[in-house]
């Protein structure tokens, strides 16, 4: 990924991304320091929001909604495997139903992800869904009398 940057397999596997400011001279940044660029802002925003001593007037750029933060905190996430078998049920669902566009089936399911990952699912409610379009896939392919 150095010399060409991410694949558009990769990007579609992402569930966040993000944007660095560049000088517009030179905009591309190689992945180690990227990476390391990240953690620092991220390790910054985690002090400030952890630190009961912080001066609120110092400009950390975590514009990320504390409330919300605390929130997503006490919900248990799901982790990629779960995530990764939701998408694959939810693909065949759409495949079963011939949802998907015939010339890029990849198309919808890139979409989906996309709004998905917006959504951020905790781990119940994932689950809730999976369920639901696994008994929904039992129905498509259940021969009708």
């Amino acid at each position: 990924p150095e010399r060409s940057g991410l694949t558009t397999d990769d990007l579609k596997l992402a569930h966040y991304r993000v944007s660095i400011p560049a000088n517009p001279e030179n905009t591309s940044l190689n992945l180690a320091s990227a990476v390391q660029i990240l953690s620092y802002e991220l390790r910054k925003c985690h002090v400030a929001n952890n630190d009961n001593h912080h001066d609120q007037s110092e400009n950390t750029h975590c514009d990320g909604n504390i409330a919300q933060q605390q929130q997503n905190q006490q919900r248990e996430l799901p982790t990629i495997a779960q995530t990764e078998g939701f998408y694959k049920t939810l693909g065949s669902v759409l495949e079963d139903a011939g949802v998907a566009h015939k010339d890029d089936p990849r198309q919808l399911m890139q979409k989906m992800r996309h709004l998905f990952a917006r959504a951020e699912p905790d781990k119940v409610e994932l689950n809730l869904l999976r369920g639901a379009f696994e008994t929904i896939k039992r129905k498509l392919n259940t021969p009708s009398n």
